[in-house]
C-alpha cells in the first residue's frame, strides 16, 4: 500500500524518504504547464525564469487594463511557446505525485 506523508500526499511507488518530498519548483525543472485541463490546453515545458514570491496587482490606468496580473514562472513550452503561470498552474515532470485528498 502506497504511504502517505503530512501532506495527504502519497509516493506512487509506496515508499517514503527523499522521494516523498513535497516538489519545489525550480529553474530548469521540466513541467506539466496546466496539469488538470484537456490535452488541449496541458502541454510540457521548462521554466527558465522565477520571478519570485511577491503580491501580484493588474495594471490599470482611468479603469482601464494596462496589464494583467504577474504570474511567478515563465515556461518554454515544448512547443516553443513561452507561457507565464502560477505555481499551482504547474507540476513536476519528474516528481509525480498522488493526491489523496479527496477528489
Amino acid at each position: 500500500m502506497p504511504s502517505t506523508d503530512g501532506d495527504g500526499a502519497q509516493d506512487i511507488d509506496g515508499t517514503t524518504g527523499q522521494d516523498d518530498a513535497a516538489w519545489v519548483p525550480a529553474v530548469d525543472d521540466e513541467v506539466v504547464v496546466r496539469p488538470d485541463t484537456d490535452t488541449e490546453t496541458e502541454t510540457t515545458g521548462r521554466i527558465i525564469d522565477d520571478f519570485g514570491e511577491f503580491t501580484a496587482a493588474a495594471v490599470e490606468v482611468n479603469e482601464t487594463t494596462i496589464s494583467p496580473a504577474a504570474r511567478r514562472w515563465a515556461v518554454l513550452t515544448a512547443d516553443g511557446d513561452l507561457v507565464f503561470v502560477d505555481t499551482d498552474q504547474i507540476r513536476s515532470v519528474t516528481h509525480p505525485r498522488i493526491d489523496t485528498d479527496g477528489d
